[in-house]
């Protein structure tokens, strides 16, 4: 399955095409895969300022199926905001390297970045609530939120869970194997012997575990897991 692209609609990229991938398997991938999601929303001024001001917050998020959870605290703007079905942005990235090229404007980065679109909507069911928060906690690390004490009544009753299903998204893909120049570029073996070029990688590794002061138990087994499996990507 793929989401919904046209000449009109908001997913569509328009820049590069050929980088642009809409399917879901994909999408949904280079969510999992990454921590963090930079949430952008219109934030009406409360003020009376007639222009609403651009907002992007930083959040982690947990995902199930075709649904972003994000979670905040009751009282926090954007759960306030996105409550009552405002729409939303929500751009995760994942830089994989820098692209040195022999002119500055060749220059870019490896990436994969992922944009969606929806709208938020307060979740009220009790047990929806505490599926997304087990998602939410379970993307940082699969079986984590079983592990952990029992959430109390104040956690739950200060925290409120938002959900945006996703209505449209679109990923885009930069992984080239070296630099793309200028024609005339190539061909002048001064300037090419001049100038150093090529890929630099990037990489996020996961460390060794360090214990609390309060731990006794050894490093478990998702733990270890998510640190072998994201060092071996």
């Amino acid at each position: 399955m793929s989401y919904e692209v046209g000449p009109k609609t908001i997913n569509n990229v328009r820049r590069n095409k050929d980088r642009a991938f809409y399917d879901h398997e994909k999408i949904h991938q280079a969510l999992d895969d990454n921590l963090v999601g930079h949430v952008s929303f219109c934030f009406e001024d409360e003020d009376g300022d007639p222009e609403a001001t651009p907002v992007v917050i930083p959040m982690v998020y947990g995902r199930k199926d075709t649904t972003l959870y994000l979670h905040g605290f009751v009282s926090g703007r954007l759960v306030k905001h996105l409550a009552s079905d405002k729409k939303v942005s929500i751009c995760v990235t994942e830089v994989n390297g820098l692209v040195m090229a022999l002119s500055p404007f060749h220059h870019s980065v490896m990436y994969r970045s992922v944009v969606v679109f929806g709208r938020g909507q307060l979740v009220d069911d009790e047990d929806e609530k505490l599926e997304a928060l087990t998602a939410i906690t379970d993307h940082m690390a699969k079986g984590r939120w079983d592990q952990c004490r029992p959430s109390t009544k104040i956690e739950l009753q200060t925290t409120k869970v938002i959900r945006v299903d996703i209505e449209s998204a679109s990923l885009k893909l930069n992984n080239p194997a070296e630099p793309s120049e200028d024609a005339a570029d190539y061909k002048d073996k001064a300037l090419c012997d001049s100038v150093w070029t090529g890929i630099v990688p990037i990489s996020t590794v996961y460390g060794t575990p360090k214990p609390a002061s309060i731990n006794s138990q050894p490093v478990p087994d998702n733990i270890k897991n998510l640190c072998q499996s994201k060092n071996n990507q």
